[in-house]
């Protein structure tokens, strides 16, 4: 039988479901036994501590979720800017200026 060696580094995935007032967020990290699912407020403030949660994992950070209406805008602006995360890959589907 051969070895299956994985050819990535590990990576905390993140899944973000995104509404108008409030974002659903599901989080892999590697190691961890169960995901972690969070309730992430759609303002700057919550951005911040969100982001310095990610940092705090110490594993590259890929983020996506579906473009809804213009309700993603504060928080993809956000992510992409990279001194204000830790995300290492960022992934959106659908319309992103």
């Amino acid at each position: 039988m051969s070895l299956v060696q994985p050819t990535q580094t590990p990576a905390v995935l993140v899944a973000i479901d995104i509404a108008k007032l409030r974002h659903d967020v599901l989080i892999e990290a590697p190691g961890w036994k169960n995901r972690k699912r969070l309730i992430l407020p759609n303002t700057a403030a919550e951005f911040r501590l969100f982001a310095d949660y990610l940092h705090g994992l110490k594993h590259p950070v890929r983020v996506v979720f579906e473009a809804t209406g213009n309700y993603h805008r504060p928080l993809a602006h956000f992510l992409r800017a990279k001194d204000s995360s830790g995300v290492d890959r960022f992934l959106s589907r659908g319309p992103y200026p």
